[in-house]
């Protein structure tokens, strides 16, 4: 057996003890150590800790005894006949009762292949010098905006609400990929939020429309069209001038149609309705996809987890260990990097506001 193929075995056992005994059925003597019997071995300790995956009850019974053990920072509830999950660990809880960012500004974004049962993992990160603090996970069977709506509200059931968001009860603003069920379940659970869009999520749909055959875009006109879309995009002042001149310099109707509809949302994407916000340079969801990377190659050491039950136990057991380790980095000035770019745009931010005003003045 190669090294490769051992490490993904012992990789897969979940706590020491299972490591232990790992070792000590290979080493010994009177024991013949073949694959089947190894991956046996795993099954059984699974198993055991976290239910078969087709007995839906067992897998019931130890969600139900995880929600016992940790009753305030768990939440479930059936929706449609799927599970809905909300988890709020105590660092998470601390976010939102101490980190003054967490009212400005949060960041939304879902990720599967956590487990092999395909559930979504959805975070809600806020801005600072690490990265994306996180200030809760959800996680559903669907993308549905009724799946969404349920777990931010049994997610804000964990917080006390005085102390949510800083004690602003809601963001103030959220970004999100082009997704409208979250857009939906955002502007039902916080009325009155203002939702923005990824820039980076934006681009890549103009890209893909424009390459998709079905449009008749000719290939080279291709990139035309795209810097024209991105300019309309970026522009921070007469956006309306450069949207004249993409629909007055096209002949392909539905390149029209896609910018009339698109021009319909300019509020959300365009950069020049986003000139008096907050946003301390992020224009992306960047945050959250570097999230899900930690999440996956951190907590989850590049595996899936073995069903819903060990998926949420890690979750709720491991997150909090790697963002105090983080945090403390951080303060011991380990990682300066992070740091330094999140001070600058800081201060860029605030230098470009106070010339606002000045000239508004």
């Amino acid at each position: 057996m190669s090294a490769r193929t051992w490490h993904g075995v012992i990789g897969g056992y979940t706590h020491r003890l299972y490591i232990l005994h790992f070792l000590l059925v290979i080493a010994c003597p009177h024991t013949t150590c073949c694959m089947m019997r190894i991956f046996r071995l795993y099954h059984e300790v699974q198993k055991q800790d976290y239910g078969n995956d087709d007995d839906d009850t067992i897998i019931t019974e130890k969600l139900n005894k995880l929600s016992t053990e940790f009753p305030e920072h768990i939440r479930m509830q059936m929706v449609n006949g799927q599970r809905v999950i909300a988890l709020c660990t105590p660092l998470m809880r601390r976010v939102h009762e101490f980190w003054p960012r967490s009212a400005e500004m949060m960041f939304m974004d879902s990720s599967g292949n956590f487990d092999r049962e395909q559930y979504r993992v959805f975070a809600l990160l806020s801005q600072s010098y690490v990265g994306g603090l996180p200030l809760g996970i959800i996680i559903t069977a669907t993308e549905s905006g009724d799946a969404l709506s349920t777990g931010l509200k049994l997610l804000l059931e964990l917080i006390d609400p005085k102390k949510a968001f800083y004690g602003n009860g809601q963001p103030n603003i959220v970004m999100t990929d082009n997704s409208a069920a979250e857009q939906k379940a955002l502007g039902t659970v916080f009325p009155g939020v203002k939702l923005l869009l990824c820039t980076f999520h934006i681009l890549q749909a103009i890209w893909r429309y424009i390459l998709n055959g079905k449009n008749s875009v000719p290939n080279n006109e291709r990139s035309e069209v795209y810097l024209k879309f991105k300019k309309m995009v970026e522009l921070r002042t007469e956006m309306n001038k450069a949207y004249k001149v993409l629909i007055d310099t096209t002949n392909n109707p539905k390149i029209k149609e896609y910018a009339t509809d698109l021009f319909k949302q300019k509020e959300d994407w365009a950069f020049c309705y986003r000139k008096d916000d907050i946003l301390r340079g992020s224009n992306t969801n960047n945050i959250s996809e570097a999230t899900m990377r930690i999440l996956k190659e951190k907590i989850f050491n590049r595996k899936r987890s073995y069903n819903i039950v060990q998926l949420v136990d890690f979750l709720l057991t491991r997150i909090d260990c790697y963002y105090e380790q983080r945090l403390l980095d951080v303060c011991a000035e380990k990682d300066m990097m992070m740091r330094k770019r999140y001070q600058m745009t800081t201060n860029k931010e605030k230098n470009c506001r106070s010339n606002h005003h000045q000239c508004r003045r």
